[in-house]
């Protein structure tokens, strides 16, 4: 899901759903997972996801 320079990504692991956002602005390849350093950011998402 994307959302501005956001975008989430769902990671199912163990039958388990991980969320990982990333700032494509800053990061563009999508490998500096930013979920635990913005977790109102990721949260906001989360629930747009949802809904």
């Amino acid at each position: 899901m994307r959302l501005g320079k956001w975008k989430l990504v769902s990671r199912w692991r163990r039958g388990s759903r991980r969320w990982e956002l990333y700032d494509m602005e800053e990061n563009r390849t999508g490998t500096n997972d930013r979920a635990a350093k913005e977790p109102r950011k990721t949260a906001e998402l989360v629930n747009l996801y949802d809904a």
